[in-house]
């Protein structure tokens, strides 16, 4: 799956049915007719979330043997209609606050959308980017990382206000949403469009504050899951869109062209997070969390803007790559860019605990 760059910023997959020696024409994900009967005004509503600017999360395939089996599974986030009616933006600067699948039972031929979770304006989920999974039984996850708690014009202004943000609600959280059903219903469902979630679930504990960026997921048996990200205790600021300034964990003060409102240069380590119990809702599962590298693998700042990270001291370093995979026994392998101690890719195995 891919979505292109300067056209509608659609979401395209090619489809090889002889083992990748061939592969067949992009087919976007919403143009086909829905396979549910009803969903036709469903695929018009996605579409005008989505036509404007998307970042892809991921894809998978149902193994055989389990419900669904052959189904396949795109994800995306997207903005909003009001922002895309402001004309289409591919410098990122828009709030990426809506999640997005698209399934296909059918080998590819029709696609039936879906929107997983909407985080609401101003909540942008684009940090860098998302992570998507699928567990043992074809269920789909997505780990994305979110200032959910935050008013975009508050925090934007305090991030302004000659002090460096200190506000725990302004800061980007952990979460995670999830399907049971093949990605038809996310946790229960309640969200503003039917069968997407009205909440997401908190990964990090509110007292783990700072800033929680580079989501990564990999699922066990439903409603079991491992997620990684990277952590800072300083809180990054933000703008009036909700987005984190681009530079704004690379230090203060005018030596580096960036305002004293800036936090000191970020310290990021690596975290790994459990449940084991999605299935007791958002409001009942519980979460283990674990620091990881003891010795920050990233100081500075951590840009989301894609090539658009061009303000002073911003930076792409680690470009968008972080992934999660469990083994046979369900241990969890974490693949990281480390630029500060090696500056190499780097893995973190589980050696020890629960295993999914």
């Amino acid at each position: 799956m891919y979505h292109d760059f300067y056209g509608p910023s659609q979401i395209w997959v090619n489809i090889s049915r002889d083992g990748g020696a061939t592969f067949g024409a992009p087919q976007e994900v919403l143009a086909a007719p829905a396979v549910t009967p009803g969903t036709v005004e469903g695929t018009v509503v996605a579409e005008g979330y989505t036509l404007c600017n998307t970042v892809p999360a991921g894809v998978g395939i149902v193994p055989p043997g389990k419900p669904h089996a052959g189904r396949i599974i795109v994800g995306w986030i997207a903005a909003d209609l009001a922002q895309n009616a402001s004309g289409c933006n591919v410098t990122m600067v828009q709030a990426f606050h809506t999640v997005w699948i698209s399934y296909s039972d059918d080998g590819g031929q029709t696609w039936t959308p879906q929107q997983a979770f909407d985080a609401g304006i101003g909540h942008d989920t684009s940090t860098p980017f998302v992570a998507f999974t699928l567990d043992r039984q074809g269920n789909p996850y997505f780990g994305l990382t979110v200032n959910a708690s935050s008013n975009p014009i508050t925090c934007s202004a305090e991030s302004t206000a000659g002090t460096v943000q200190s506000d725990p609600s302004c800061e980007y959280d952990m979460y995670v949403v999830w399907s049971n059903d093949g990605g038809a219903t996310w946790d229960g469902g309640g969200g503003l469009i039917p069968g997407s979630a009205a909440s997401a679930y908190r990964v990090n504990p509110i007292a783990e504050t700072g800033t929680h960026f580079f989501p990564a997921i990999a699922a066990g048996n439903p409603g079991q899951v491992d997620v990684a990200y990277l952590r800072s205790t300083g809180i990054v600021p933000t703008d009036p869109l909700g987005k984190a300034d681009p530079g704004g964990c690379a230090g203060p003060g005018p030596a580096n062209g960036n305002p004293p409102t800036y936090p000191p240069a970020c310290q990021w380590n690596l975290y790994g997070a459990q449940s084991l119990n999605l299935t007791k809702g958002t409001g009942g599962a519980t979460w283990t969390v674990t620091p990881i590298t003891t010795t920050p693998m990233h100081i500075g700042d951590i840009c989301n803007l894609g090539i658009f990270c061009v303000a002073p001291s911003s930076n792409r370093n680690l470009l968008d790559f972080i992934m999660e995979a469990i083994d046979n026994h369900g241990c969890a392998h974490i693949a990281y860019a480390d630029d500060n101690t090696v500056n190499k890719l780097r893995v973190a195995n589980q050696t020890a605990g629960t295993c999914l």
